[in-house]
């Protein structure tokens, strides 16, 4: 009995110890602490430069359900995988005047893991002068949790157009904000990044970066 009882403990432990480490792979820690956006009109922060990589860790699987945004046109991600990302993900920009709402939507179900709000923009279409490292250069930004550490961010949304509160369980096709140019941009459009982080975003804190970012065009929804 003696030894099946230290080998109980030890279990307890070792568990304990696993789901320390791996936070998100052990509960949806953000639907059970929804905590308000980070906000700041002034503050200009900076986030390290995000890791390219070529598949999520542990062969995860992972697909988008919805696009996120309405384009004109792409630019496409870039990075050589476990190098600093020289763009760390896709951008659907929508650069026509007379279309003035573009929504950004949610491109699979997840919770709202972090919102950072309050940043500025001087114009809609052209290179913006506002604040340029607001929310880290991804200006107003949402970030969705998918488990298993798997994230997106949808970055540079029009002020005052974000809705999502953290906590909050979104579906794909859920409106999150509206395209915009805040933050470092040079016209309207959505930096959409798909991203793995093994620790919780805070959200009492700054812009936080994801520990991998991948190309987002390998998880596209198939089309019928």
């Amino acid at each position: 009995m003696t030894s099946r009882r230290f080998l109980t403990v030890k279990f307890i432990v070792l568990f304990a110890f696993v789901s320390f480490c791996l936070p998100v792979l052990s509960s949806d820690y953000y639907a059970q602490n929804p905590a308000p956006a980070f906000h700041s009109t002034i503050l200009q922060e900076s986030a390290p430069v995000q890791t390219a990589a070529s598949a999520f860790p542990g062969n995860l699987s992972w697909r988008m359900q919805e696009t996120p945004s309405i384009m004109t046109y792409k630019v496409a991600f870039a990075g050589t995988p476990g190098k600093p990302a020289s763009h760390e993900g896709m951008d659907f920009v929508h650069n026509i005047s007379s279309v003035p709402h573009v929504p950004v939507i949610a491109a699979a179900a997840g919770t709202v893991a972090y919102v950072r709000t309050g940043c500025p923009q001087s114009s809609m279409f052209s290179h913006n002068t506002a604040l340029r490292e607001a929310g880290a250069g991804w200006g107003n930004h949402v970030v969705l949790y998918h488990g298993n550490g798997i994230y997106t961010r949808y970055a540079h949304l029009a002020p005052g157009s974000v809705k999502a509160e953290v906590g909050e369980k979104m579906v794909a096709g859920d409106v999150i904000g509206e395209m915009g140019n805040s933050g470092r941009s040079e016209t309207r459009h959505l930096h959409f990044e798909v991203g793995y982080k093994k620790t919780y975003f805070v959200a009492s804190k700054p812009s936080q970066s994801f520990d991998l970012v991948l190309n987002p065009e390998k998880f596209m929804p198939i089309k019928p």
